[in-house]
């Protein structure tokens, strides 16, 4: 199942990554994707439904200092990244939704990894992320980027990590 161009636009895909260190979650805002993710075979929307699943509670980290045109209420806005954070994910959006093709990211909302997580992948390989202790038994294929993710709210380019 790779994704068309039109799917890529019209939809607002949550996507999960792996960097080795931590668990990532990018919303795409309906923009174009690049290659890696758009050629991908993973079912985006039943990954999400697997997180949702997720029983363990991290504390978070917010950015309260976004600057964003679209952006009319922030605690609304930002009630999914935060959702994505307390189950374990660093939860990243794009920052220019008008521009499909523009490729900056930025980081929302952070779990303050506070103790030990594995996570046992198809394979059942047991891949440990840094600083994490308790078994997360998941079905999701995590896609591995590239490099590590920015942990900070400065703004990045996405295919720089993909």
């Amino acid at each position: 199942m790779s994704y068309s161009i039109e799917q890529q636009l019209s939809n607002d895909f949550d996507i999960l990554l792996w960097d080795g260190i931590k668990l990532i979650h990018i919303a795409t805002a309906g923009g174009i994707l690049p290659p890696k993710l758009s050629e991908t075979e993973n079912d985006f929307k039943q990954q999400i439904r697997e997180v949702y699943r997720y029983r363990r509670v991290f504390s978070i980290i917010q950015n309260t200092n976004l600057e964003r045109g679209n952006i009319t209420d922030l605690k609304n806005y930002l009630t999914f990244f935060s959702y994505m954070s307390i189950r374990g994910f660093y939860s990243y959006d794009k920052v220019n939704i008008d521009d499909v093709e523009d490729q900056t990211y930025q980081l929302i909302s952070r779990p303050n990894y506070n103790r030990n997580v594995h996570i046992v992948k198809f394979s059942n390989e047991i891949q440990p992320l840094e600083r994490l202790r308790y078994p997360l038994n998941t079905r999701i294929n995590l896609i591995q980027t590239n490099r590590e993710f920015p942990g900070d709210f400065n703004e990045f380019n996405l295919i720089d990590f993909i």
